[in-house]
Order: C-alpha cells, then sequence, then structure tokens
C-alpha cells in the first residue's frame, strides 16, 4: 500500500494538518485561514475553518489540492502499526471497563501531542489495525496520520500504553534535499 492520493478533505481535523504537515501553517495563513494560532484548531475541521474565514469554492479546491501536494511530498513510512500482546489486552480491559466498543483511534490531541482515546465510531475513511490472537480489539487511525505514525509498535512500557515511532529518514541526502533542508533536518 503507497500513499493515499489525496488524504485531506473538508473533514480532515485542522489541527491533524497541522502536526503532520508543519508548512501547512503558511499555506493555510496564505488562503486566510490563520489556524495555527487560533484556539480553534483544536476542534474545527478543513471545511468548518474555510466556512468560518469565507473561503470561496474555487480557492477551497485550490487549497486541498496545495496540501495534498505537501502531503505528496512526506517520505513514506511503513503503512502499519504493530500491537503487543500486552497492549492489546490492556486496551480490551479498558474499554470494556468503560462500556465501550473495543475500538481506539490514534489522533492528535489539543496539545498537538498523539494520543490513543476510546472511539464511539469507525469513520469510513479510516484504516484499522489489529492482533489476530485478540482480534476484538481494534485500532484506527486516518490515512493522513498514518503517513506521521505508520511503522509505529502500540506497547505497555512501565504500566502505560505507549506509541513507539521508528525514526524515518527523508532520503539519502539530506544536504542537497529539498524537503530536508527546507525542515531543516532530515529525520521525522
Amino acid at each position: 500500500m503507497g500513499k493515499y492520493a489525496s488524504p485531506i478533505s473538508r473533514s480532515t481535523p485542522i489541527r491533524e494538518i497541522l502536526a503532520v504537515l508543519p508548512d501547512a501553517a503558511t499555506l493555510l495563513a496564505r488562503y486566510g485561514i490563520h489556524c495555527a494560532s487560533c484556539t480553534f484548531n483544536v476542534s474545527e475541521t478543513l471545511g468548518e475553518g474555510m466556512e468560518q474565514h469565507a473561503i470561496s469554492h474555487e480557492n477551497t479546491e485550490d487549497l486541498m489540492t496545495d496540501l495534498n501536494l505537501l502531503y505528496q511530498e512526506l517520505p513514506s513510512r511503513p503503512p502499519n502499526i504493530s500491537i503487543s500482546k500486552e497492549a492489546a489486552l490492556l486496551l480490551k480491559k479498558i474499554t470494556a471497563a468503560s462500556g465501550s466498543p473495543s475500538l481506539c483511534a490514534i489522533i492528535i490531541d489539543e496539545n498537538q501531542q498523539l494520543a490513543l482515546e476510546v472511539a464511539a465510531i469507525h469513520p469510513a475513511d479510516h484504516l484499522v489495525f489489529f492482533r489476530e490472537d485478540v482480534p476484538d480489539v481494534h485500532i484506527i487511525v486516518s490515512p493522513l496520520l498514518l503517513s506521521h505514525v505508520g511503522g509505529a509498535q502500540l506497547l505497555v512500557k512501565n504500566g502505560r500504553l505507549t506509541i513507539d515511532l521508528p525514526q524515518v529518514t527523508c532520503c539519502q541526502t539530506p544536504t542537497t534535499c529539498n524537503s530536508c533542508r527546507d525542515r531543516g533536518k532530515n529525520k521525522i
């Protein structure tokens, strides 16, 4: 599975876009959406932000195209998330105690940090990961966020759930790669 052609849509949370695409703040500002510093970006979708700022239909389409082009420049990450058996069993216990289905989402929280939360629904565009030996515990993640956390391992360390992310090098030539140079680093 490669990258998704257009993972950013009107329903994509702005905080997710900003976390995965740091250069998106400048792009959004060019279109009149200054959400990087706005308190509403913690819960607002791209569509809500565009409506709030009265972005025209033409500019809406252009902005989503430009954001998806930024996404295509990201280095590829493995398109999977592995879950340790201990983590799956702990999640099963947590969700059972809360009376929720065994469905958890990897998200970007209001502090722009990766988080795992119990989910009530499974959005159609989200991918599902699970262990075959604990099949009733599902981890869901959006295609955009998977491009940021792909290859992650969900583990239990010191009694706490942890999302371990492998380091991914953008390319083999960070001094000449525009993506690496523009970001000022060669690790994501």
